[in-house]
């Protein structure tokens, strides 16, 4: 039989559990020397030892949350006084004693992902590439007389050869470049400023490459808006109808309208649920406010554009070629000031490389529209 120790026995030490004859085993028990040591006692000792540590683990992670916010308060308590804005970060002027809540609480300020940018087809190139030829369609595929022709041979008779109406357009990398400079006591201060530089660095690069596809106000980059035979115009009145609307989707060929979305300010979205959103067109589904849908297609409401920017199209027939983004961080730069700088640089050039120009029934069509 099994039992356990109460007290040190012939060199055996008190609470060893030990094998015995049952008799020599009564007998200990009985002097009260030991008592029996059953597997349903060994159980219950474990569920309790179990327990404790559970507790023990609870009482010290909760121990390790209160110092990690001691440690925290006292980080934001150092930088209280200082700024992020500009490279004096000691002034008043440039927005001293700004800085109150942790880096956790503002995280929803950073900008978001591109959105256009993300859409376009990219093409992968060298680092040390400056410049592609992108093939594009000069020809119309859905005019019968135009562009590749299809012939109806006799058996045994070749078919029609044809030639397709192609031509490239040179795509020339742009450097595109953010760079930022902390002190070294901001970063002594507050060790989370490191990931935030860069989220934003990351965020104001998306959104400025965005902006130059849409608009074309940087370098490198075709803007859609107005690109002659690729993107045409439908006016829409300060007033908007449905028919306006449904004109500047037909602007965009019909093949080419599954995977089309709408771009457009936050301004003409809400002109647009202002004007559309009825119980008669919910039912209809012309406008969904919820999961922004107009006419079924998909809405991005972009902050780089201004009141009066709707553009319409599918994004894949915009090629994009780029080099891999990159972020370093330097602690030379600025040595004397005694501040670590980011730069961040991306190296893109893009264009539409898709033209559905044609004039059947009576239409002109492209492959993006926009609100003229």
């Amino acid at each position: 039989m099994r039992i356990r120790l109460l007290q040190d026995y012939n060199d055996t030490p008190v609470d060893s559990i030990v094998e015995v004859d049952e008799d020599v085993g009564m007998q200990l028990v009985e002097e009260g020397i030991a008592e029996v040591y059953t597997e349903e006692t060994e159980m219950e000792e474990k569920k309790l030892a179990i327990k404790s540590i559970k507790e023990v683990n609870i009482i010290i992670k909760k121990e390790e949350e209160k110092n990690m916010e001691n440690v925290i308060g006292k980080m934001f308590q150092h930088i209280a006084g200082k700024t992020i804005t500009g490279n004096a970060e000691d002034s008043a002027a440039n927005g001293a004693n700004l800085v109150t809540t942790g880096l956790a609480a503002l995280q929803p300020l950073v900008m978001q992902g591109s959105i256009v940018y993300s859409k376009a087809l990219k093409i992968p190139v060298s680092p040390s590439a400056n410049s592609m030829k992108v093939p594009f369609s000069i020809g119309d595929m859905w005019t019968k007389a135009t562009y590749m022709q299809v012939s109806n041979p006799a058996e045994g008779v070749a078919a029609t050869a044809t030639k397709g109406q192609l031509d490239a357009k040179t795509l020339t990398l742009v450097k595109s470049a953010a760079t930022v400079a902390v002190t070294d006591e901001l970063m002594e201060d507050a060790a989370g400023i490191d990931a935030w530089i860069r989220a934003e660095l990351v965020g104001k690069i998306a959104n400025v490459l965005d902006y130059e596809i849409l608009k074309g106000a940087g370098a490198g980059m075709e803007k859609i808006n107005g690109a002659t035979n690729y993107c045409v115009t439908q006016s829409i009145s300060a007033t908007p109808t449905v028919a306006e609307y449904i004109a500047l989707i037909n602007k965009v060929h019909p093949a080419l309208q599954a995977g089309s979305e709408f771009y457009m300010s936050l301004t003409d979205w809400n002109l647009a649920v202002g004007t559309f959103l009825t119980s008669s067109n919910l039912e209809k589904q012309l406008i969904s406010f919820v999961d922004k849908k107009l006419f079924g297609y998909p809405v991005n409401v972009m902050g780089c554009l201004a009141a009066g920017d709707v553009i319409f199209g599918n994004m894949s027939k915009y090629a994009v070629i780029e080099t891999p983004q990159m972020i370093t961080v330097s602690t030379d730069v600025r040595f004397l000031e005694g501040e670590i700088v980011y730069k961040i640089a991306t190296r893109t050039a893009g264009g539409i490389v898709y033209k559905a120009h044609a004039t059947g029934d009576s239409l002109t069509v492209a492959s993006f529209s926009e609100k003229s």
